[in-house]
């Protein structure tokens, strides 16, 4: 993690605001583009965008740097908020006509 890294923690640390935007400004595309729309889809993608940043938010206050900078823990954050959202969509229910079809009694 480079100085700007570590000063731009500090203020989100502290609660500024201001710092959390600018770090949502320098990462969110490259997170959406890279991390998030391969794995969900772009039905999906901006959900999940917004999930990461909560979870980073409500999160920041115990970051601890650990070789990582906060790119790298964002993309974490991304990538286990994806698969949540693929684990919610492969349990979703099938509409009813689609379960009736396949039992041949939509009729």
């Amino acid at each position: 993690m480079d100085d700007d890294d570590r000063k731009l923690l500090e203020r989100i640390q502290r609660g500024d605001g201001e710092a959390f935007g600018l770090l949502f400004d320098r990462t969110h595309l490259w997170l959406l583009q890279c991390v998030i729309l391969p794995r969900v889809g772009q039905a999906d993608a901006e959900d999940v965008l917004s999930e990461t940043f909560q979870a980073a938010l409500g999160a920041v206050g115990s970051f601890e740097w650990r070789g990582v900078g906060l790119l790298h823990w964002l993309a974490a954050i991304a990538r286990r908020k994806s698969l949540e959202r693929c684990r919610q969509r492969s349990r979703a229910p099938e509409p009813l006509d689609d379960f009736l079809g396949a039992l041949d009694l939509a009729d």
